[in-house]
């Protein structure tokens, strides 16, 4: 690198008329690829870092008065495969800042982060990672723009609820989902798109019950019910679950099945739920 410093230095003094750029000179003799790949290097140098620094900065204007869009970026910055490290990489953070200026420049090209992204990672891994990143004090602030900018881009695409809880592959994760670190996501878009849709009448209730059904619902609350982390969600999801019930006049009989109490001790959690409903729908027909 010093070597074509002094290169550049000598034939700029020689012609000033003519003055050429270290940047115009490496993109003469190396691909463009290359030329990024050595700048990152350079930056881990301190004898070359400063020098390092301004040259990329004078590589953003050039992609940008081209018009090279932040997906093109991304791949020449090679930072599709860091799903541990890329939110603390100061590229990424330098490439957040140049999807800002592309999208200064060409307004209306929508250019967010999330879709060149999610050309690399799922949208479940990268749900992830945004998460993990929240947690460190000196990546939370990024990582709460791109949890709002990956549950807008779902808007966006007017995503249904059930197609996201899909997509985030809540629907392996079994019958301990209200424990899993995704569902909090899940629920924030869920919020979201009732918000913006309230004639759909969308409910955490209706949405698991459509994915779930009654019957396996009924267990799956039942059981986080007993986890600390949930209790308090499978608790109201229960309440609410059994006064629909009540409203829509549900036989206690198929309770009785639904709620799985058969071959249960009587102060078990089915068994009293059982009782309570029993006793609230006899009360419907007084």
């Amino acid at each position: 690198m010093n070597t074509w410093v002094k290169y550049t230095d000598d034939f700029n003094k020689a012609y000033p008329d003519t003055e050429i750029t270290l940047l115009s000179v490496l993109s003469k003799r190396f691909k463009e690829e290359t030329v990024v790949q050595m700048l990152i290097a350079a930056k881990k140098v301190p004898s070359t870092e400063n020098l390092a620094v301004k040259i990329q900065a004078e590589q953003a204007k050039l992609w940008l008065s081209k018009g090279k869009t932040p997906a093109e970026v991304l791949a020449l910055l090679h930072l599709g495969k860091q799903e541990n490290s890329l939110f603390s990489n100061p590229l990424f953070t330098a490439w957040i800042e140049y999807t800002d200026e592309y999208n200064k420049i060409y307004f209306g090209t929508r250019n967010t982060a999330i879709p060149a992204l999610k050309a690399y990672y799922n949208d479940d891994v990268l749900a992830k990672m945004i998460l993990a990143a929240k947690k460190n004090p000196s990546t939370s602030s990024l990582s709460k723009r791109m949890y709002d900018e990956l549950v807008r881009s779902w808007s966006t695409n007017k995503l249904a609820p059930q197609l996201v809880f899909s997509v985030l592959n809540l629907h392996k994760t079994g019958d301990r989902v209200l424990e899993q670190p995704l569902f909090s996501v899940w629920l924030r878009y869920l919020v979201a798109y009732s918000d913006a849709n309230p004639r759909a009448k969308v409910t955490l209730l209706s949405q698991l019950s459509n994915i779930y059904g009654g019957n396996r619902l009924s267990k799956l609350l039942i059981s986080a019910e007993k986890v600390p982390s949930t209790k308090r969600l499978a608790s109201d999801l229960l309440s609410t679950q059994l006064q629909g019930w009540l409203t829509t006049k549900k036989d206690p009989v198929e309770v009785f099945f639904l709620l799985g109490v058969q071959g249960t001790a009587k102060n078990s959690v089915p068994n009293v739920l059982y009782q309570n409903y029993n006793a609230a729908f006899k009360q419907l027909k007084k």
